[in-house]
């Protein structure tokens, strides 16, 4: 289990996941804001949910982040060992967006991934800049592309 810093989702909301992944029905949980079963205790400003929707669509478009994904930045997510170990491991996106890479490898590899309903409470203290760091996202989001798109390319 890996959570963000702010504690927005309470750890018990894995309990479930856990259980699922211990008798070998899913390898990765994903917890998701945008879960029709989901309750928001304190909702992100409109312009943060905006720019989040922005976001994934460009996710979507320039990485071919699958469409059933809603919401890949919530940062609470349950692995089985290996899987976590194995992803991780090849992963080389070292900012914000290593959670992009690590669903795109996990699809690659055939892992059973899902997104599951959480509590969740916005913590406002965020470090990520939206203004000053669209340009960078951007550019990691093609980074992350490419980098699939030759390991496709060396493994045909």
């Amino acid at each position: 289990l890996y959570a963000d810093s702010g504690t927005c989702v309470p750890y018990p909301d894995a309990l479930p996941v856990i259980e699922r992944i211990q008798s070998a029905e899913l390898d990765i949980g994903m917890a998701s804001r945008r879960h029709r079963e989901t309750i928001i205790l304190r909702n992100r400003p409109l312009k943060r949910r905006i720019i989040s929707r922005i976001f994934l669509w460009a996710a979507r478009m320039i990485t071919g982040l699958p469409g059933w994904i809603s919401d890949s930045q919530c940062g609470f997510k349950v692995y089985q060992g290996d899987a976590a170990r194995e992803l991780y491991r090849e992963c080389r996106t070292d900012g914000y967006l290593f959670e992009i890479e690590i669903l795109l490898l996990a699809q690659k590899k055939g892992f059973r991934v899902e997104e599951f309903p959480i509590r969740w409470t916005c913590d406002p203290d965020t470090r990520l800049r939206p203004a000053s760091d669209a340009w960078s996202v951007l550019k990691e989001l093609m980074q992350i592309r490419r980098r699939m798109s030759q390991e496709d390319a060396a493994e045909s």
